[in-house]
């Protein structure tokens, strides 16, 4: 989207030299140094929160699964907050200047579930000054202030129109917001399946691994060595002859998912947010008053509940019925970003308090051991009582119990790492306390405070995060290239040199492959909001291997395991090509028996057709063996074939997917002109051609792209004139009310 200037603002804020991801963590840093700056906290205790901010587990496990985007996003929350906040301040222009830009920021970010709990934070903030202004009778400027914030939400939502609209027109035809015609799935009404969207819900014991990251039993990353299960699988393992740096991954990768015992499959690791940042949270909920705590706590609230998910199933499934978008989304616990803001805000607030002389000395003393009280109680009494009060029983116990394995050991290390984690975590809340109550005490002194926080912060972070990362994580750039060295099996098909063929990969999962596509276009493969035809013929013919399916889709190289244990290539010799003409038509009535047809039908020669599209099709002539079609050049956007057609007019099959998006997203021209195409074999394109030589083009011309780039343009504009108004309206509103001071 070239006409969407928040994308070129996003790749330079985004540029270090180089092509990197750690930026992110960077920008998440100085998104929330900003915010603190603009709360009127200490510079060096801002570079404090930073620290603690930026290192936050959800974070630091996020980046390490890929999850690029959803970081990015989540480093524009604290800055969307800045604006919102010195809008309602008085700060009008330049929060406005500054929601505009982030909020497009975020949302060019393109995770739209993270700028979505954005969204509950701006809610709650919005709600807690409206009770204000009523209580204090300042409703006027409320709502200037809340009308100012729509229009700067508009300016920066405006840019990313394009993306947005084409985002809304393709969520309809997929499993995110589409609805299968199969009869199977006649509940799905357009969006996820309650059950699906809630598979990864956090359980409500486990919103504890936030203070006490080991207390579910740890994460597939992190290292197990000493516990008792670890030397199970290390020895077993060694003793199969696997070599000893394989082996050690491997244990700790099966001690993970044998020793976590939460509501959840498998984790890559507890949502640690810092026991050191949860006693200051704490402290922050006793020493605030008043205006702050009137959206931290309710937004606090809405995070957890979103997060348990299945797990408050009356709360969640009213938001799953009622609440716009929310069925859209799966992963529940990816709510706790929320959390995950809150807390460090909270915590840094807290720490304001603490150094500006507000409250008297005798108050933050006594609040600061009912913070000492409360956490440090806790870890206390869970490294004491808590395997013995706590059920450890995990999902999987009764299965690995059948099938031999001692389930006792597996309790002994449960226990054994929430005990040492609670240990950890009461250290931590100590060193916290400590260095806040000798700050107070004098014997720290204020220049060295925001430092020693600081070290106290990355010390209880990045020991916990390093570890959940695990070695493999940091490699050099030549081991990193090495992961992406074409295999044998992907040399021997590079070599061919047809211009538009799909591979098939055996050794990997249909709906998980992800190596594959880095050198072909694959059959399979990852998406989160695949196409719901193409993941019914998932379900309904790929899984189950029919030969007939793989061939009109055009697979002409499946990869094998060969008998050494490596990759080899086959060449498929029934692959049918990019495009065919079809002797005979089977006619259905509806998507079941067009999905069944598939079973049987020979694709070469007959195409299975909807009874909708019956006009259509109307006077076709029975094919010609000498007619043909041929892809001349292909490009994602645009596809040109040479057709000779013998006889009267004659059905086209290509081996691509029928998409209609907005109306006709894909359209279908005949010697330059436009013509209507239709769907066959469940998800294809077909295509009548009248008889004699003709050039064919399937072009992609989106609606909403098109259109929708006009509107980015206009409104890129509009935003560019607007930023630079408010920020020169507030620069001389400042100097006018300086000279007058």
């Amino acid at each position: 989207y070239p006409d969407n200037i928040f994308e070129h603002l996003s790749r330079a804020l985004t540029y270090l030299g180089k092509p990197s991801s750690i930026y992110i963590i960077a920008l998440l840093m100085i998104g929330f140094y900003i915010l603190l700056l603009t709360m009127k906290v200490d510079p060096w205790l801002s570079f404090a929160g930073a620290i603690a901010f930026g290192f936050s587990a959800f974070f630091i496990i996020s980046l390490a699964a890929g999850h690029n985007a959803k970081v990015r996003a989540a480093a524009y929350i604290p800055m969307v907050v800045a604006g919102v906040l010195m809008t309602y301040r008085g700060k009008k222009l330049l929060g406005f200047a500054l929601t505009a830009l982030f909020m497009g920021l975020a949302i060019a970010a393109n995770h739209f579930q993270i700028t979505y709990y954005l969204g509950f934070i701006i809610l709650s903030i919005i709600v807690a000054q409206l009770v204000l202004a009523i209580r204090e009778r300042t409703i006027p400027e409320f709502m200037k202030a809340s009308f100012i914030l729509l229009a700067a939400a508009l300016i920066g939502i405006g840019p990313n129109i394009g993306n947005l609209w084409s985002t809304i027109s393709y969520t309809k035809e997929t499993m995110r917001g589409g609805s299968s015609e199969l009869s199977t799935k006649a509940d799905s009404e357009g969006g996820l399946d309650f059950e699906y969207a809630m598979s990864w819900s956090y359980g409500k014991a486990e919103t504890m691994t936030l203070f006490i990251p080991n207390f579910m039993g740890g994460g597939a990353k992190q290292s197990y060595e000493g516990t008792k299960t670890y030397e199970l699988f290390e020895q077993t393992l060694s003793a199969q002859g696997m070599p000893r740096q394989r082996v050690q991954e491997a244990a700790n990768q099966y001690s993970g998912s044998y020793l976590y015992w939460g509501d959840q499959s498998l984790v890559n690791g507890g949502y640690y947010v810092g026991a050191s940042l949860v006693f200051l949270f704490v402290f922050g909920l006793f020493i605030l008053r008043g205006r702050m705590l009137y959206w931290i706590i309710p937004a606090a609230l809405l995070s957890l509940f979103m997060a348990w998910g299945k797990n408050l199933e009356w709360f969640n499934s009213i938001l799953f019925e009622y609440l716009p978008l929310f069925n859209k989304f799966r992963v529940p616990s990816m709510a706790l970003v929320i959390l995950f803001f809150l807390i460090p805000f909270t915590g840094m607030m807290a720490v304001k308090k603490l150094v500006d002389g507000e409250v008297s000395k005798e108050e933050l003393r006594k609040r600061l051991l009912h913070s000492l009280y409360f956490t440090g109680g806790l870890a206390l009494f869970v490294a004491l009582l808590g395997p013995a009060f706590f059920d450890m029983d995990g999902l999987r116990d009764p299965q690995l119990a059948q099938n031999g394995f001692d389930t006792n050991l597996l309790l002994d290390d449960r226990a054994s790492l929430m005990r040492n984690s609670a240990f950890r975590t009461l250290f931590f809340v100590g060193l916290a306390f400590g260095i806040c109550w000798f700050y107070l005490q004098g014997k720290i002194p204020r220049k060295f405070f925001p430092l020693a926080l600081a070290v106290l912060f990355a010390a209880d972070l990045w020991t916990f995060d390093k570890d959940q990362l695990g070695k493999d994580e940091f490699i050099s750039e030549r081991e990193y290239d090495q992961n992406y060295a074409p295999s044998p099996a992907d040399q021997i098909i590079l070599k061919d040199d047809d211009i538009h063929y799909r591979v098939y990969n055996t050794t990997a999962g249909l709906t998980s492959d992800s190596y594959t596509s880095y050198f072909h276009k694959s059959i399979g493969g990852y998406h989160g909001a695949k196409l719901i035809r193409y993941q019914d013929l998932i379900e309904n013919q790929l899984s189950k291997g029919n030969p007939k399916v793989y061939d009109m889709l055009n697979a002409k190289w499946f990869i094998l395991q060969d008998k050494q244990g490596g990759l080899t290539a086959q060449p498929n010799f029934n692959a049918l090509g990019n495009a065919w003409f079809v002797d005979s038509l089977i006619w259905v009535p509806d998507a079941d028996s067009e999905m069944e047809a598939l079973s049987e039908f020979s694709p070469s020669s007959e195409a299975v057709v909807d009874l909708r599209y019956e006009e259509y099709l109307q006077g076709l002539a029975s094919g010609s063996s000498q007619s043909s079609i041929l892809l001349q050049s292909y490009d994602p956007k645009e596809m040109i074939y040479k057709a000779d057609v013998k006889g009267g007019d004659q059905l086209a099959v290509f081996s691509e997917i029928y998409y209609e998006g907005h109306g006709e997203d894909w359209k279908a021209y005949i010697d330059g002109k436009h013509v209507p195409h239709i769907r066959v074999n469940y998800l294809l394109r077909g295509l009548r051609i009248p008889p004699g030589q003709h050039e064919v083009i399937f072009r992609f011309e989106p609606y909403t792209y098109l259109v929708g780039e006009k509107i980015d343009l206009a409104f890129s504009s509009l935003f560019v004139l607007a930023f630079i108004g408010g920020i020169f309206g507030h620069y001389r509103k400042s100097k006018k009310e300086g000279a007058q001071g």
